[in-house]
């Protein structure tokens, strides 16, 4: 979602899409590791909406599925830089199977 990345990131996510295309397109053995950040990217919508992405560039492409870490708030505050993330605690065990096997259900190879 690009509306929501600009908001956490400053920045646009369509450089990123573009990269990820033309590895795919020049047959690059390509791996997307994807924070999931609570209420953002961890959402229901969100996640069918990524393995819609995906299923349609290479259903093939394996996914990582990277549970909140709210490591990077201290660097921040150490870069006097505004933290834009939510707060909050990381996915549970249960909740990140069920996330896996939503992807699953799209054919996509999680890790």
């Amino acid at each position: 979602d690009d509306t929501l990345h600009q908001k956490y990131t400053g920045v646009s996510n369509q450089l990123i899409l573009q990269n990820l295309q033309k590895l795919i397109a020049d047959g690059q053995p390509v791996r997307i590791r994807l924070p999931l950040i609570p209420g953002i990217t961890d959402t229901e919508e969100n996640l069918n909406r990524i393995a819609d992405y995906i299923t349609h560039l290479d259903g093939r492409i394996p996914v990582d599925l990277l549970p909140y870490n709210a490591i990077g708030e201290s660097k921040y505050q150490r870069l006097s830089k505004e933290y834009r993330s939510t707060r909050g605690n990381a996915q549970t065990e249960e909740t990140m199977n069920q996330m896996k096997q939503r992807l699953s259900n799209f054919g996509i190879m999680t890790g």
